[in-house]
């Protein structure tokens, strides 16, 4: 069968049901073009395009013949989202910017755009949370969640790292709060306690002002928000008015503030009968 008389058959006939069209030239179709069973384009390899028109652009869907790279939306140049040889390189956009969005039902639940300068990672759904996941020896992990809702407070799974990467340059936990001390058998006035912690140093400040007392007992003030890491590790200082007292030393024993003398003799509730006490120090937890 001759190429002229394959075209005039198929100019004549309704449907070809069987065999083969070769065509060295172009075919407009005007109406539906149909493929029941698949369709190869370009199957020689040749580096020739592949083109979707649409009203709103030249390549609403295009296949750069000479590279494999598809191109969605573009007009003038090619707009690439993917590079066939090698699936590495996900491009998109045009000559104002452009904007990847996710949807679940039809509605929109997150995109990424850009705008002057900036790259914008966007969760639409109200006070809908940003999570960056992985996996940590086979067991999925979120290492960092954005919380919406805490106007993007970011949630560090296991600290930061912060001039290296070894336990000594992380910082694994930072934590501000109210603590009240207290005193066995006595009911002090005036009484508060604040505290900030970093990584494992907890920075502390009180005050409680004693009532008359002649007791001989050690005083001590208990209610710290975390334990010493081990008996006297780090100490603090006493600060009021009375000169006699000035000499006092403050450890943390376990969870409690104590007090002692230069002597070494503790000091007893006697010695600050009455008085206004302000403390701060800091110590070392395994908390």
């Amino acid at each position: 069968m001759t190429k002229a008389k394959e075209l005039s058959e198929l100019a004549s006939a309704t449907t070809v049901t069987s065999g083969n069209v070769a065509l060295s030239g172009g075919l407009g179709v005007t109406g539906v073009l149909t493929a029941n069973g698949g369709a190869v384009f370009n199957e020689g390899d040749a580096d020739v395009d592949f083109r979707v028109e649409s009203a709103n652009g030249q390549h609403t869907l295009f296949v750069e013949g000479s590279t494999g790279n598809i191109g969605m939306f573009g007009d003038a140049t090619v707009q690439t989202i993917d590079d066939y040889t090698a699936y590495t390189t996900l491009t998109l956009g045009n000559t104002v910017g452009g904007t990847i969005q996710f949807e679940d039902d039809g509605a929109t639940i997150g995109q990424v755009f850009n705008t002057a300068n900036d790259l914008v990672l966007e969760n639409t759904k109200a006070d809908g949370d940003i999570l960056i996941k992985g996996t940590d020896g086979g067991s999925s992990i979120t290492a960092l969640t954005f919380d919406m809702s805490a106007a993007g407070l970011a949630k560090f799974n296991a600290g930061i790292a912060i001039g290296g990467t070894g336990a000594a340059n992380t910082l694994s936990d930072y934590e501000e709060g109210t603590w009240t001390p207290a005193v066995a058998g006595i009911t002090g006035s005036s009484v508060a306690g604040l505290y900030t912690k970093v990584g494992n140093i907890v920075h502390f400040g009180m005050t409680f002002t004693m009532p008359s007392s002649s007791a001989t007992t050690h005083l001590k003030f208990s209610g710290l928000p975390f334990a010493g890491a081990n008996p006297n590790a780090f100490g603090g200082s006493l600060n009021y008015t009375e000169s006699a007292v000035i000499d006092s030393i403050v450890i943390v024993v376990a969870s409690a503030v104590q007090l002692y003398r230069a002597s070494a003799a503790f000091a007893t509730y006697a010695n600050y009968s009455g008085r206004p006490l302000v403390i701060s120090g800091s110590y070392k937890t395994a908390a």
